[in-house]
């Protein structure tokens, strides 16, 4: 239990840092160069850190969030991926990797989409650990 507590903190501040890093790359924009859809996503991601915050509550009571938080995350790297297979090729066609700008953009964007890879498998591999665990709980009860 103690391990899913630290695996839970680790989780939790690698979400606020991605949040930090979405919010000051969408702040580098114009104002009129960002969409409405922009404004209204940024309230859904805050949503797998709530739940990472209850799972550090209770993880016995909120276990069933793991999965919601591997889907979440999972479902997510599409979006990344294709985000940065479109802005790759134009940072190079618009020769904005010089000014290393783009490419540090782009390298944090490709570590976003490993790991939440990582976090979103995890999740799902914990709980069936969970899962696993609360049955032998039940069954030694049951005895």
């Amino acid at each position: 239990m103690e391990k899913n507590r630290l695996e839970y903190t680790i989780f939790l501040v690698y979400e606020i840092l991605r949040l930090v890093f979405i919010i000051y790359i969408g702040m580098q924009s114009a104002l009129t160069d960002m969409p409405l859809s922009w404004y209204a996503g940024m309230a859904l991601l805050v949503i797998p850190a709530l739940l990472l915050v209850f799972l550090l509550r209770s993880e016995k009571e909120f276990a069933v969030f793991r999965p919601l938080l591997g889907i979440i995350k999972i479902a997510g790297i599409p979006a990344i991926g294709i985000y940065w297979i479109v802005s790759f090729p134009l940072a190079v066609q618009t020769k904005s990797l010089d000014n290393g700008y783009s490419l540090k953009i782009l390298v944090f964007v490709l570590l976003i989409l490993i790991l939440d890879f990582i976090v979103g498998i995890n999740c799902f591999r914990g709980y069936e650990q969970l899962k696993e665990t609360d049955k032998r709980e039940k069954i030694s009860e049951g005895e």
